[in-house]
């Protein structure tokens, strides 16, 4: 028994020397066990632009020189293929966060995000503040738990698409590309001199070639779809890509080298059917073009687009021919129809072609702009109802210079002279489409901020969207064209149109209200 306690005893004084020794043995041990995640989320469809190569540098080159690169994982997920996006869909659910809002790429420290590129650089210069808590025995354990807790959730089985095929007789390659792609460059290049059609067996095949761009639309859907309808492998989730009936090849090589065989076979000549939209997405489809129909019909029976058309109508009511005043009237009508249509178009295209990151951060910056703008527009129609109601016509915000109002009356004064002859209409056209420019500075902030609404959820059948807004917004000036046409005084308008100016002022005031709580809950 003395024996056990003397061997216990300094089995103590060993254990007490060692801590004397080696104070630091613990807390060494606890740094080699730490090991920071960095999570990255980014979007790449190009087969050969190693943008996760590029954006490792971009974190490693912001950390401080005498930073221990040994503390901390980098694991990087390309939504553009579908375990990354899978993977993205499910941080977006544990943060709360929407798609849309999300700016990529998105770097992921423990809870804490960071977006874009310079958020890249932020998070490089946040990490070693996070392994300084992490050494002192702070701010790990939350952090722990969550990453677990992720690390924890399964991914959802894949439903049925619905994706079915149709027999061909003929070849249909469905090709999907991006911008700024060098593969996708070679592989363009390669269709155009691809012949017009192929032989099979003495039977000669036409070649149809549908090149589809992913920054388009749904279209990055759509080959997401794509990927797990055919269960591709992650090499093979790039661009280019192209689909020949049940066959697919992807990258640059593969599609050069193979795609002239792969034509040759019997399951090339099959069409990829998709299936229709369901019911909750043709519900909101209706849903959106009602409220662009709605913004269409106000911004028509906006003073801007009223004043000229009744201005226009007293120039040419003289005329007695009754169908060159319709003529002329429709006419006016149609250059607006053109100019808002290419200003649509214009802005719409130019909003496709920008990259996912860079359109949701100027979304996020124009919505903010709009908010401000659409607060504006309200207040100065609430206050123009009470300059109407105490005649003080001449204070009226919301509504054409005064100055532009004058040029605008001499260009219609000009257009409408009987020198012009045969090319009297071709002369109204095209000055209704200038005047329209002018007007657009007083009426397009409704249309700029449909144009961002249809594009920022989807851009479904944009061009659809944009001919009925225009639709919309012509109505107003074909139903006076058609009361002057059946013997109503232009003058008789103009005093009910003024009479009717509050409740129109009331209504356009409402709206900018309604559309700015709305792009408020959307931002």
């Amino acid at each position: 028994m003395h024996y056990f306690q003397v061997i216990t005893r300094k089995f103590f004084l060993f254990l007490l020397l060692l801590t004397i020794i080696f104070p630091n043995t613990a807390v060494l041990a606890y740094e080699e066990a730490i090991n920071i995640e960095v999570t990255i989320f980014y979007m790449d469809g190009c087969v050969a632009c190693r943008e996760d190569e590029r954006l490792r540098e971009i974190f490693i080159e912001q950390l401080p020189d005498d930073f221990d690169r040994s503390v901390f994982t980098m694991t990087f997920y390309n939504t553009f293929q579908m375990s990354g996006n899978a993977r993205f869909n499910e941080i977006l659910e544990e943060f709360e966060r929407d798609r849309h809002n999300t700016n990529l790429p998105l770097t992921i420290i423990g809870v804490e995000l960071f977006f874009g590129e310079a958020g890249i650089g932020e998070a490089a210069l946040y990490l070693p503040l996070k392994y300084a808590q992490l050494r002192e025995g702070s701010g790990g354990c939350q952090e722990n738990e969550a990453l677990d807790e992720r690390q924890e959730v399964e991914e959802e089985e894949a439903q049925p698409l619905g994706i079915t095929f149709a027999p061909l007789d003929k070849l249909m390659i469905r090709y999907y590309s991006t911008e700024a792609c060098p593969a996708c460059e070679v592989v363009s290049a390669f269709l155009e001199q691809l012949l017009a059609y192929t032989i099979v067996d003495g039977i000669q095949y036409p070649i149809l070639i549908e090149e589809i761009s992913i920054l388009e639309d749904d279209n990055w859907q759509e080959l997401f779809g794509l990927f797990e309808f055919f269960q591709l492998p992650e090499r093979a989730q790039v661009v280019p890509i192209v689909f020949v009936g049940k066959n697919v090849l992807s990258g640059d090589r593969e599609i050069v080298n193979e795609l002239e065989a792969v034509l040759q076979e019997e399951d090339s000549r099959y069409k990829i059917v998709f299936p229709p939209p369901d019911t909750e997405e043709f519900a909101l489809g209706a849903h959106r073009i009602g409220a662009i129909m709605l913004a269409g019909l106000v911004n028509g029976l906006g003073p801007c687009s009223l004043s000229m058309m009744l201005l226009f109508l007293s120039l040419i009511a003289v005329i007695k021919d009754k169908n060159r005043f319709r003529l002329l009237g429709l006419g006016f009508i149609g250059g607006r129809v053109i100019t808002y249509l290419i200003i649509g178009l214009l802005v719409g295209g130019m909003l496709a072609t920008l990259p996912f990151d860079t359109f949701t951060l100027l979304r996020r910056i124009m919505s903010v702009v709009l908010i401000g703008l659409c607060l504006l527009l309200a207040a100065g129609n609430f206050l123009d109802i009470y300059y109407i109601r105490k005649q003080e016509y001449g204070k009226i915000k919301v509504r054409i210079p005064q100055k532009l109002r004058i040029l605008n009356e001499a260009l219609m004064k000009k257009a409408v002279q009987p020198k012009f002859g045969r090319w009297l209409l071709v002369v109204v056209v095209g000055v209704s489409a200038v005047l329209a420019l002018g007007e657009f500075f007083c009426a397009g902030q409704i249309y700029l901020a449909m144009i961002l609404s249809i594009m920022q959820q989807g851009g479904t059948l944009p061009f659809l969207f944009f001919v009925l807004y225009i639709v919309m917004l012509c109505i107003p000036g074909l139903l006076l064209l058609i009361l002057v046409d059946r013997g109503k005084r232009v003058f008789d308008l103009s005093e009910k149109s003024l009479q009717a100016m509050p409740i129109i002022k009331l209504v356009s005031g409402l709206f900018f209200v309604i559309l700015a709580v709305v792009t408020l809950l959307l931002l």
